[in-house]
């Protein structure tokens, strides 16, 4: 009495274009690596998978299952490091880097646009104790001061870092926005997206904004 149900797989298309103001020549579009990953609990558990395009940028993923997903992409190089980096992807007229969306069955979106930026966004400082000495032992926190974006899945919520033996501590390729940059000494696990735990940090946290390619620096001070 087993009955399947079989239906066509969906196809994702689009393509990468390249924003420069650095005067550094953009990279061939077939080195950019578009990556799809679900989003969510799904039968299969979480997968991903890389499609790259052609040298005029257009990429197509198919044999797509209907679900919700996320998009990113990054240019492959030989060193693993590069000058470009998202700023922005849009699929249906909306942003969808900082938020998943869903394909549906029978409906394949087309057009989706993904702009790489050489204007890179990033943040660094220093942190010491009241003597000037580096504090390498405590965690730095970044996150976004819009608290729906206060999610562990958000790409505005870069999560916690330490600083190294010289106190120096950097975040980089941000999104564009105003950020909460602080200081704890300890993280419990789930803390991290609680919105207690959040407004707490928030209260004493320093309020940041950046602009596209905006490079600050935030030199941090402990113990009076």
């Amino acid at each position: 009495g087993l009955v399947l149900t079989l239906a066509p797989t969906m196809t994702l298309s689009g393509r990468v274009v390249f924003e420069g103001k650095s005067g550094t020549p953009p990279p061939d579009p077939s080195t950019v690596r578009v990556v799809l990953e679900t989003f969510g609990p799904t039968r299969a558990g979480s997968t991903s998978r890389s499609v790259s395009g052609d040298r005029s940028g257009t990429f197509t993923a198919t044999g797509v299952m209907p679900g919700k997903y996320r998009l990113s992409a990054g240019v492959s190089t030989n060193s693993g490091n590069s000058t470009w980096a998202v700023k922005s992807i849009v699929l249906d007229g909306r942003e969808a880097y900082d938020a998943p969306f869903e394909i549906q069955s029978g409906r394949s979106p087309q057009g989706a646009v993904i702009t790489m930026t050489d204007q890179l966004t990033e943040l660094s400082g220093t942190i010491t104790d009241a003597a000037g000495a580096p504090v390498p032992a405590l965690q730095i926190l970044l996150f976004p001061t819009d608290r729906t974006s206060w999610t562990t899945t958000s790409r505005r919520m870069r999560g916690t870092i330490r600083p190294g033996a010289d106190g120096k501590y950097r975040f980089s390729n941000l999104l564009p926005g105003e950020y909460y940059l602080a200081v704890v000494t300890d993280l419990e696990p789930g803390d991290w997206g609680d919105p207690a735990f959040m407004e707490q940090v928030a209260a004493a946290a320093i309020k940041l904004t950046f602009a596209l390619g905006e490079k600050k620096v935030q030199d941090l001070r402990t113990g009076g």
